[in-house]
């Protein structure tokens, strides 16, 4: 247990009102993020946005090689994208070359 949440513990046992207050925010914090997947799982139901999402990732560079701070920055933005396709369900990354004929276009 590291020092900070030792403390962390020692407050919120001394202040239930605390320890309810964070309890309730993670609660919050969960529903919030049900939510946010529920929303892309019907969004990922469209094959519309299916072909939207594989276009915005071919100009994430998620797989580029280069080390540029814009580069960086849009590779960032392409791994959160995964991320979420990949909680939101499965299989949706691995369909989206297959629906949309393979490789990315980058125009």
């Amino acid at each position: 247990m590291s020092e900070n949440h030792g403390m962390s513990e020692l407050l919120t046992e001394a202040n239930p009102e605390e320890a309810q207050r964070q309890a309730e925010q993670a609660r919050s914090d969960e529903s919030r993020r049900a939510g946010e997947v529920k929303d892309l799982r019907v969004l990922l139901d469209r094959p519309e946005f299916r072909r939207y999402v594989w276009r915005l990732l071919g100009r994430c560079n998620v797989y580029s090689l280069e080390q540029g701070a814009l580069c960086l920055g849009e590779r960032s933005i392409g791994l959160f994208i995964l991320a979420e396709l990949g909680e939101a369900d499965a299989k949706a990354y691995p369909n989206l070359p297959l629906e949309n004929g393979g490789g990315h276009q980058n125009d």
